[in-house]
């Protein structure tokens, strides 16, 4: 399999191959190649940043909800991308807004705030409002009623 697509890439003009002895053969990029492989990498970078400013809205829409509009303390849970981003979302809102960040479920605090879980569905269940099946619609927003209360959701 990895001969054929090398032949294949050989007759494309991609690569070059030359024959080294019997048994080696070496496989050198072409500028023809090389610029395949930009156009590539280019798309790829161009349709992440897309992908990166949407997600950056749909926050932005996520967090002017009536519920959220006026919260000035968020608890953001998880240690992903999203959550990074998330808290990077609130902070451009205002410097009034305060971020703090959990790893795991906040447990018992007297801090009031919204708590807003990043992470991926867990067994023991999501930690206020989750924010990846909102952002997707995966939830009614009746099941979930967002609004300020206190971190002290240990069951």
């Amino acid at each position: 399999m990895v001969n054929w697509v090398l032949k294949r890439l050989a007759h494309t003009g991609y690569v070059k191959a030359t024959t080294l002895d019997r048994n080696k053969v070496r496989y050198v990029l072409t500028s023809k190649g090389f610029l395949e492989r930009l156009a590539k990498s280019l798309h790829y970078v161009s349709r992440a940043v897309r992908t990166y400013r949407e997600t950056e809205n749909r926050l932005s829409l996520f967090l002017q909800q009536p519920a959220l509009r006026d919260v000035r303390r968020f608890f953001v849970v998880g240690e992903n991308e999203m959550a990074d981003l998330l808290a990077d979302v609130i902070q451009k809102r205002g410097p009034e807004n305060q971020v703090t960040r959990l790893k795991d479920n906040p447990g018992q605090s007297a801090a009031p705030g919204v708590v807003l879980d990043c992470r991926l569905p867990l067994a023991d269940g999501p930690v206020g409002i989750t924010v990846l099946e909102s952002l997707l619609g995966l939830t009614s927003a009746a099941a979930e009623p967002p609004g300020e209360f206190s971190t002290s959701l240990a069951e």
